[in-house]
């Protein structure tokens, strides 16, 4: 910082005047990004019809009708280094790109988990989502394909945009439906058939898939929802805020009108998202955009409520229903199933503290044998994470559940784990484990032993 004096004299040099300003710079460290992981949506076996496969942002895959799903599957993984405590914009500069083997292409909509971070510590993590668009008898082939990563803009200065550097998106493979694939599936199946792993639901009500399945937001930061219509028709869908809680056993309810709390209401209102009601036709993808909009005086905390995605039936065709003459007359009732799926988006103020505690873990024999697990939780932040059955010597979980969350309206709540039969039995020393996956967690774990 620098002082510069200002003198004023009149040509009379009758009078004089002064003032002293201040010039000041800030140095920012510079912004770097760096890989840590791909984009990969696994192996893909096609059928007769085309479809969608969506990875969130916390790596579970949402696999579309017609489709068959199979192989690990990540979302891409960026470290970004700068000054402790910048905050940083990110933005995908091609946010759809097209895959190409020849003739043969296939699109890919791509989605930041953010789209501005703070930098704790001088370190943030950004994840890549994305939904796969395949083709009905789409060809067999491992397509790579470089992108761009991300742009990061330091949000004080806004000019320093870091040089571009290609990574890459990968499905593994794509294997066209044929009679070789009832042995490849078989395959598949024999293969895995010393794992049993179960992942948080994948959205997928009706045709409807929804990626990430969950979102969590700080301040006045916002994301983004994509919307796919993995269905054969164009369908309208109406998308809403309503508030749910969840009940000990893990289940999710509704919350009746009139009857939300205050911090309940509160999330409601701060939370606020468009479109409200989108039109897609079949295999078609759309971004819904989530903004926060805190009051100033509002309480540190975590803040819920739940986005809802419903389709809204098509109208009756009155000339179908019309009755045929000499036909009975009389009232006819037609029930039309409307699907919907929800989604927690979690907005938190200030510092807010959690964390997850292994209570008890129980083996329940019989012909179809699960763990039941009790999972306490403490502290005004929900968890979530994975939970994983450990044996004495082996390297791979006996049984995973992945999405495992309870949130702040629950001290503890019980989760059942599927577990197979010839994997447990006669085996001493299980063990349970859970593992935080929410960035505020930081890795945290937590053990104990299958009674």
């Amino acid at each position: 910082m620098a002082a510069a004096f200002v003198g004023l004299w009149p040509a009379t040099g009758a009078w004089a005047q002064s003032a002293t300003g201040t010039a000041s710079v800030r140095i920012v460290q510079a912004i770097s990004v760096t890989k840590t992981s791909d984009l990969d949506f696994g192996r893909i076996v096609t059928g007769g019809s085309a479809g969608t496969v969506a990875i969130a942002a916390d790596g579970s895959r949402a696999c579309g009708s017609g489709l068959q799903c199979l192989g690990a599957v990540s979302p891409g993984g960026f470290t970004i280094m700068g000054a402790a405590g910048e905050t940083v914009v990110v933005a995908i500069d091609s946010p759809n790109i097209q895959l190409s083997n020849g003739a043969d292409t296939m699109v890919v909509a791509l989605q930041a988990s953010v789209q501005s971070l703070v930098l704790a510590e001088g370190k943030g993590q950004l994840r890549i989502a994305g939904v796969l668009t395949v083709g009905a008898n789409q060809p067999p082939a491992s397509i790579p394909a470089n992108i761009r990563c991300p742009s990061i803009i330091n949000d004080a200065a806004r000019a320093n945009r870091p040089g571009r550097r290609p990574c890459s998106i990968r499905h593994d493979q794509i294997q066209r439906d044929s009679p070789m694939f009832s042995r490849l599936l078989a395959g598949a199946l024999a293969l895995a058939a010393g794992l049993v792993v179960m992942s948080a639901p994948a959205n997928a009500q009706g045709d409807l898939l929804v990626a990430p399945t969950r979102l969590v937001l700080s301040g006045a930061s916002g994301g983004e929802v994509i919307v796919s219509n993995a269905g054969t028709a164009t369908t309208t869908y109406r998308i809403s805020l309503v508030v749910k809680r969840m009940d000990a056993s893990g289940q999710i309810h509704a919350v009746p009108d009139g009857q939300a709390l205050p911090a309940e209401t509160a999330a409601v209102e701060m939370i606020n998202h468009a479109p409200r009601r989108i039109t897609l036709a079949p295999q078609q993808s759309q971004t819904i955009r989530i903004g926060v909009r805190p009051p100033p005086d509002l309480a540190p905390g975590e803040y819920r409520a739940h986005l809802l995605f419903r389709a809204v039936p098509d109208a009756p065709d009155a000339a179908a229903e019309t009755p045929a003459p000499g036909g009975d007359a009389g009232m006819a009732i037609r029930l039309t199933p409307i699907y919907g799926v929800a989604i927690p988006v979690i907005v938190r103020i200030g510092t807010v503290d959690g964390a997850a505690r292994l209570v008890s873990a129980r083996l329940q024999p019989g012909a179809d044998p699960a763990i039941t697990v009790d999972l306490a939780r403490s502290g005004d932040r929900s968890v979530y994470g994975t939970l994983d059955v450990l044996a004495p010597g082996r390297k791979e979980p006996v049984a995973t559940i992945k999405g495992v969350s309870a949130y702040p309206e629950i001290a503890a709540r019980q989760v059942r784990i599927p577990v197979l039969r010839e994997r447990v039995a006669g085996v001493q020393g299980l063990t349970v484990r859970f593992t935080e996956t929410d960035p505020a967690g930081r890795g945290a774990t937590s053990e104990v032993a299958v009674r």
